[in-house]
């Protein structure tokens, strides 16, 4: 025990605090049970460790652990838990929970056994927080922690704190926006260095450094994130590999299932089983056509990277700007808001709003016409009425 807590506070001291992410201002961190799941490297462990540093310093109360230690293959969380809430413990900030069998068993055994613990767990976007309905879906309040937007960007590189504003308020505030920006503040060029190295908190890293870093958590999730999910061989990884490798270089795209399936030897059903299982980890988007639902067997119509640094890094650096836009704005949207693919190339948001994309300063007719349509126009810091800068869509969190 003493041994876990001076590493405790070792990290807890050597965090950063400096810039957090957004999703923290979202966590009601009196709730009794708290999940965050994310992405390889989108600083789930350093807001834990954050957390504990703001809410509770060094108080001996509270405790960060991480179940990929070795010591926790021989010790059963219940039985460290007992020892610590035994001292006083009040917090336990649990880092990959993927990472040990039987998490979510164990997790519930605590939360059971210790009603005055408060217990806040950490771990991969590829857990199946369906499949540990029964043991936690009830009880635990979970947030995702997804990869930086344009506005967080700003704030980690000490540029401008900008607040979050809804989709609605971006279109409605296009010159409240523009107002808060300085007038000596360049947003073009730093939107462009955020679509190439800027979703991932890195700090001050080179290309090369920030390429490989990506190519190192695509390639992590997965050999070791993916494994554990329903329905997945540990045995296709190299197809899945494969499969990235094919989405870097097309993406985005119309997929044609039969080809993709015989270019990695792999069954039409098993291919979009794995789609699903890419999308979940984060690592691609799928989107479908409007006025479709969704099945377990259906197509997608488009297949997105899963975010503009892996288009730019992984795949073509010399991308079509129109894509790497549309790589950007799904990525944007997809977390808080339903995406279907409309005409001509056009999003439908929810049901309703278009938002259409200015194509060499030309925008489909039909779509100019419609009084629900939006076009999203590149290289412009201020629009006005139905015309918004793509760029603003990076203030949505």
């Amino acid at each position: 025990m003493e041994q876990k807590r001076i590493k405790s506070n070792h990290l807890t001291a050597s965090v950063p605090t400096q810039f957090s992410r957004s999703v923290t201002i979202d966590i009601d961190w009196k709730l009794r049970l708290i999940g965050l799941l994310g992405p390889r490297g989108t600083g789930k462990t350093t807001l834990l460790l954050q957390a504990i540093k703001q809410l509770h310093g060094f108080d001996p109360r509270a405790i960060y652990i991480n179940l990929n230690d070795l010591y926790f293959a021989g010790c059963k969380l219940n039985s460290f838990v007992g020892k610590f809430c035994s001292m006083g413990g009040e917090h336990i900030f649990i880092d990959n929970v993927h990472k040990h069998p039987n998490w979510s068993n164990e997790i519930k055994l605590v939360y059971e056994t210790y009603p005055n613990l408060r217990i806040v767990f950490a771990g991969s976007s590829t857990i199946d927080m369906l499949k540990h309905f029964a043991n936690l879906s009830q009880r635990a309040t979970i947030y995702q922690v997804n990869n930086l937007s344009f506005r967080e960007y700003l704030s980690m590189q000490g540029i401008i704190n900008l607040e979050r504003i809804s989709l609605d308020g971006i279109i409605q505030n296009q010159s409240d926006i523009n107002n808060e920006i300085p007038s000596d503040l360049k947003i073009l060029p730093l939107f462009d260095k955020y679509l190439t190295q800027g979703a991932y908190p890195i700090q001050n890293n080179s290309y090369e450094e920030v390429k490989q870093t990506i190519e190192s958590y695509v390639i992590n999730t997965i050999e070791l994130d993916m494994v554990n999910m329903e329905g997945y061989d540990s045995r296709n990884g190299f197809k899945l590999k494969q499969l990235m490798g094919i989405f870097a270089q097309n993406a985005p795209f119309k997929p044609n299932l039969v080809s993709i399936s015989n270019t990695i030897n792999l069954h039409r059903n098993t291919l979009i089983g794995y789609l699903f299982h890419l999308e979940k980890a984060k690592l691609i988007n799928l989107i479908y056509p409007a006025g479709s639902a969704i099945s377990i067997l259906q197509k997608p119509e488009r297949i997105f990277m899963g975010n503009p640094n892996m288009s730019m890094l992984l795949g073509n650096s010399q991308q079509n700007r129109s894509d790497l836009l549309r790589t950007f704005v799904v990525n944007q949207l997809l977390s808080a808001h339903e995406l279907r693919l409309s005409q001509y190339e056009s999003i439908k948001v929810d049901g309703q709003m278009l938002l259409g994309f200015e194509t060499n300063k030309r925008i489909p007719k039909k779509l100019r016409e419609n009084p629900n349509a939006i076009t999203l126009v590149d290289n412009i810091e201020i629009g006005s009425n139905q015309r918004v800068p793509v760029w603003m869509l990076g203030l949505l969190h």
